[in-house]
């Protein structure tokens, strides 16, 4: 009961990531045409808020209990909370160079989050298809 309770729990969260890792390449994408030739300094700030991804709050505080989901689906999730947590820690302090940047320089450089985005968009699919079954199996 408590396996179903907690996929039932996570399982929206997870699906939500999708759309705010779709988000952070969307506003990363356009601070590049929006603030241009700005420099680094002037930027960062928005660059932060655009670039954040935290771990989702049920997710969080659950992590103990991923294990729960089983041998595929609780490694992939407990995954899934530590690469979210490694890369926001890098995307902070990415941002914190940025800080000294030029134009040219900064957008370059906000370019490495692109493949920090692609593997995470990787391990949220992993967990989300390993999810999937568990929490569907409630809805029927």
């Amino acid at each position: 009961m408590e396996l179903r309770g907690l996929a039932v729990a996570i399982y929206p969260e997870i699906q939500m990531l999708k759309v705010r890792v779709a988000q952070v390449r969307d506003g990363v994408a356009d601070s590049k045409k929006r603030y241009g030739q700005l420099f680094g300094q002037n930027i960062a700030w928005d660059l932060r808020s655009i670039t954040s991804i935290t771990v989702p709050p049920m997710l969080e505080r659950n992590t103990d209990k991923l294990f729960l989901l089983g041998e595929v689906a609780g490694p992939s999730c407990i995954q899934l909370v530590r690469f979210v947590a490694q890369y926001d820690e890098f995307a902070e302090r990415l941002v914190a160079h940025i800080v000294t940047l030029n134009a040219e320089q900064w957008q370059e450089t906000i370019d490495q989050l692109d493949e920090h985005l692609a593997l995470l968009d990787g391990v949220i699919d992993k967990c989300e298809m390993e999810v999937r079954p568990i929490h569907n199996s409630i809805k029927g």
